[in-house]
């Protein structure tokens, strides 16, 4: 655990929390990487491309999996509980390893930094440590951003078959769409001082359907000295 500086004077320490707690849904939406930025470090680093609609994979291969239970079969609870929990402890595993990686890599690119300011022959250990941890942490990060997307697509199939809903591949636009109705019942009710609000139940649910944290990396060049590259890891909540 390390401080972590955001815009402005504010100093940030993350505490772990997916070392201390249990697995959830909102957990994993907290500590997965953000897709755009996952984006940004494939192409910076020139790794694999990533392939679209994970989650609705996902989904489809779960919905095929839980298509051996029937509706009345007495082991489809017990079923369902125990691969959520599996899906959610393996893909908050997969993420907490990839916190941890982009950590040392920024501590690796700090070590360069103040290295580059005072020289010597020994600088060119800090660079090959700095960009040998640089890579393995993007590559970490992906490897996050694939987990997370695969367990939540799959924790969507099996919402939708404890509701006993069918399965539709996911619309970013049909959940906009949701929360703006939602939002502007919100303004509606706060004008008019009506006695019954709306529950939060119906937001949370949508949040976690694709809420995230933001997650931002930024890369650069330690000086034409020390020409190292560093991962900086900023973190601030979305929503």
């Amino acid at each position: 655990m390390r401080i972590q500086f955001m815009t402005g004077d504010v100093r940030l320490i993350r505490f772990p929390i997916e070392r201390r707690l249990a697995p959830s849904e909102e957990m994993l939406h907290d500590i997965s990487p953000d897709p755009r930025e996952i984006c940004q470090l494939v192409e910076a680093f020139h790794l694999e491309p990533l392939e679209l609609g994970i989650q609705d994979r996902a989904g489809e291969e779960m919905v095929r999996y839980l298509a051996q239970f029937s509706d009345g079969d007495h082991r489809r609870g017990a079923a369902l509980a125990a691969l959520k929990d599996e899906l959610l402890r393996e893909a908050v595993a997969v993420c907490a390893d990839a916190a941890q990686a982009s950590d040392l890599a920024g501590e690796a690119a700090q070590k360069l930094h103040d290295a580059s300011m005072v020289g010597g022959s020994y600088l060119r250990v800090f660079q090959e440590r700095s960009a040998r941890l640089t890579l393995a942490g993007a590559k970490a990060m992906v490897r996050a951003h694939i987990a997370g997307e695969r367990a939540l697509g799959a924790l969507r199939a099996i919402r939708l078959a404890e509701e006993g809903e069918g399965w539709t591949e996911f619309n970013a636009n049909d959940v906009m769409e949701e929360l703006m109705r939602v939002h502007q019942a919100a303004r509606c009710w706060s004008d008019t001082g009506a006695a019954s609000a709306p529950r939060g139940a119906g937001v949370s649910t949508l949040m976690r359907t694709r809420g995230r944290r933001s997650t931002r990396w930024r890369s650069w060049h330690n000086g034409s000295s020390a020409g190292g590259i560093g991962l900086d890891r900023r973190q601030s909540r979305s929503r």
